[in-house]
């Protein structure tokens, strides 16, 4: 089965499962503790460490965009803390578009800076113990919409996006943006991803499915960087820079879509959401993907008593992140 994106015939690769998906149970409750949490709306993807320490980048629903944080819970639940780019001064009234974490607890934040023209694009540092450590400036064209942002293994950064239209051409085209940048924010290359092009098709706007991607930093070395189109084209980026593949995933019968990409253990997690608007709790798969290879390992279905947004994969483990009774409360379950 071939399917045309942006121009190029793409294959998809084949699911390889038989059984009905696994249904996952709670196995675990943990009350987030450290005083009361306002109300927030998480904005991309979320992240965890080695430790399992989950971040997410928050939107306080008291706080008028563009103003946002990273959150930051620890994985037993007994701390809760806040990384905000512009509480260093430097870089108030920035915008956090994504950020990376490391194994280790580094935390880089790309952040936009500027209301009015072209905004300034920095990457924001803090340690693992959650203190602000720097910024960096990237040269950006001055067209650039930055969307994500990953740590490459030997220093430096990938960072993802499209650039706007020139002349301010309102309708388009917007041309897809992929760059290894150095730690001084330098541009070393400019990465031409096979099949990307500055066509937008009326099912799949190639601006918004590279702006509500996920980018990931797999243990293998590689980065991963899913296009969240129905069928999600995942690119496979070495730390170098030289694109090593592509491949498809495609989504579960029925009527799904692509919501995010996590990677740990040798292993992707795809996470699809069903398309229903009457639905209470839209149904919400989650498909575990051999990045080798592109297929499908095992597929497991998420049930009603696992409420929240997905906050973590461990390779053993989800964790997802809800509200009971104005608390915030982790709830895992066990995959394999």
């Amino acid at each position: 089965m071939s399917r045309l994106i942006f121009g190029i015939a793409l294959i998809l690769v084949s699911t390889g499962l038989a059984e009905e998906p696994i249904k996952l149970e709670a196995t675990k409750t943990t009350e987030v503790s450290g005083g009361f949490i306002p109300p927030f709306g998480i904005i991309g993807t979320p992240k965890c460490d080695g430790k399992g320490d989950i971040y997410i980048l928050a939107q306080p629903a008291r706080r008028k965009p563009p103003h946002n944080v990273i959150m930051r819970i620890a994985a037993d639940g007994t701390a809760a803390k806040s990384l905000e780019p512009e509480t260093s001064g430097e870089l108030r009234g920035g915008f956090v578009r994504d950020f990376t974490v490391s194994l280790t607890g580094e935390v880089f934040a790309l952040v936009e800076l500027g209301k009015s023209g072209r905004p300034e694009v920095y990457v924001a540092q803090f340690s693992k113990e959650g203190n602000y450590s720097g910024k960096t400036r990237l040269e950006v064209d001055e067209r650039l919409i930055p969307a994500q942002i990953a740590a490459l293994p030997e220093g430096g950064f990938l960072i993802s996006g499209t650039l706007e239209p020139e002349n301010d051409q309102a309708e388009g085209p917007y041309e897809p943006f992929t760059g290894l940048f150095d730690d001084d924010g330098s541009l070393i290359s400019r990465l031409d991803l096979a099949g990307e092009r500055t066509e937008r098709t009326e099912e799949s706007p190639l601006k918004l499915a590279i702006e509500t991607g996920s980018v990931a930093a797999g243990e293998d070395g590689n980065l991963y960087l899913m296009r969240r189109l129905s069928n999600p084209v995942i690119h496979v980026v070495a730390g170098s820079g030289t694109t090593v593949r592509k491949f498809q995933v495609a989504h579960p019968s029925g009527n799904f879509e692509p919501i995010l990409m996590m990677s740990r253990a040798g292993r992707l997690l795809v996470s699809f959401q069903s398309v229903d608007k009457k639905a209470r709790q839209p149904l919400q798969i989650f498909r575990i993907v051999d990045p080798q290879s592109g297929m499908s390992i095992r597929e497991y279905l998420r049930t009603h008593e696992l409420q929240g947004a997905l906050v973590c994969y461990t390779g053993e483990s989800v964790t997802f992140l809800t509200r009971t009774k104005g608390k915030l409360v982790l709830l895992s379950a066990e995959v394999r």
